[in-house]
């Protein structure tokens, strides 16, 4: 399974892909560089992982962004929303 991180949270893309999981930046899988100067609309990001899907490599997108997420899930696309997975961990503590 390969993984993408939004801009926002890199660390977490360089973390996974120290700990051995296919994951790289929005960037690096549309652009192939790092220069996250250069903005990448959500639209653009939406229709990339689209037209990934359509060519059977299912790419699920780590985000901090709820409208990205948001936008991900209409069109089906994987997502993880990170404010979600912390609260689920927070969810899980509170019951121990």
């Amino acid at each position: 399974m390969k993984f993408m991180a939004d801009a926002q949270i890199a660390n977490v893309s360089r973390f996974l892909k120290k700990n051995e999981v296919d994951c790289e930046t929005v960037h690096q899988r549309m652009r192939g560089d790092e220069l996250s100067q250069v903005s990448i609309s959500d639209p653009e990001i939406v229709a990339f992982l689209m037209r990934e899907k359509a060519r059977g490599i299912e790419i699920t997108l780590i985000c901090n962004d709820e409208d990205l997420a948001g936008h991900c899930r209409v069109q089906g696309i994987p997502v993880m929303f990170i404010p979600e997975l912390v609260l689920e961990s927070v969810r899980r503590l509170e019951q121990e």
